[in-house]
């Protein structure tokens, strides 16, 4: 894939992520896909079916929730995007119920693609950041 395919799927990630699409989501990622939360390492979600499955409960978690994101890295068959969630704590959030409180926070995604599909994302962010914004901790 050129550097701009790559950019144009990652893009299309968080466009599905935004409007909640799991349908198009499906379209892009690879059957034995891997989503690492690095904040909560060594957790990871394995295969189509268990990532479109915690997108939901991160919709649930989040129902307004929504990504900006820009300033791409490509690397071989990597990209690397920094981006920002933004959104209301209205559901249950790896276990920690829910607050009403709004997140703001910024991420990065490293994104392996192979054959035109993700395969792999590494999820990159400050979870302490993260649970302070929602009244968790102080």
């Amino acid at each position: 894939m050129s550097e701009q395919e790559m950019i144009r799927l990652a893009q299309g990630i968080f466009e599905a992520y935004n409007g909640q699409d799991t349908q198009h989501f499906a379209t892009l990622v690879a059957d034995d896909m891997v989503f690492r939360d690095q904040a909560l390492f060594p957790q990871t979600w394995d295969g189509r079916q268990a990532f479109l499955d915690l997108l939901r409960e991160w919709w649930i978690s989040f129902p307004d929730g929504k990504v900006t994101w820009g300033n791409y890295l490509v690397s071989g068959e990597s990209v690397g995007c920094e981006a920002i969630l933004e959104g209301t704590h209205r559901g249950d959030f790896y276990g920690i119920a829910a607050t009403g409180k709004r997140v703001h926070f910024p991420f990065l995604h490293v994104m392996e693609f192979s054959d035109g599909k993700l395969k792999e994302i590494r999820f990159y962010y400050d979870r302490e950041r993260v649970l302070k914004q929602m009244g968790v901790i102080s």
